[in-house]
């Protein structure tokens, strides 16, 4: 199982990997390199150049559609996934979860904030 939330809640969290290229300054686990979208992507999201459509169907295209689902369970296989918004439909991590569920099932899961809060993960 992998498990997701948002950046606001890895303190609580040991580790972790961040799905973005440039996690907060603050954020102490690491960059998961293979399956991190181009920096450039978000600043023509912000700069209004490109919509969050079209920045997931370049993340499925040119990112994840690169790996197979099962070599990225392998990887990520009980580790934490980071992204900025807590509730985005096009937040990476909820591209990545939709990708992973779509071709392997139910591998990745959203972690609650009482979940975290207790240190509970269910497997």
């Amino acid at each position: 199982m992998i498990y997701t939330s948002y950046f606001k809640m890895c303190n609580k969290i040991p580790g972790g990997y961040s799905i973005y290229p440039k996690p907060p300054a603050w954020f102490i686990g690491s960059v998961a390199g293979d399956i991190v979208p181009e920096d450039d992507m978000y600043r023509k999201i912000k700069r209004n150049e490109i919509t969050k459509k079209q920045f997931a169907d370049y993340y499925l295209e040119n990112i994840l559609f690169q790996h197979k689902p099962e070599d990225l369970l392998q990887e990520y296989d009980g580790k934490t996934i980071f992204g900025w918004s807590a509730d985005d439909t096009y937040d990476c991590r909820f591209i990545f979860t939709q990708y992973m569920n779509y071709y392997l099932g139910n591998v990745v899961r959203e972690l609650t904030k009482r979940e975290i809060e207790l240190g509970i993960r269910n497997d």
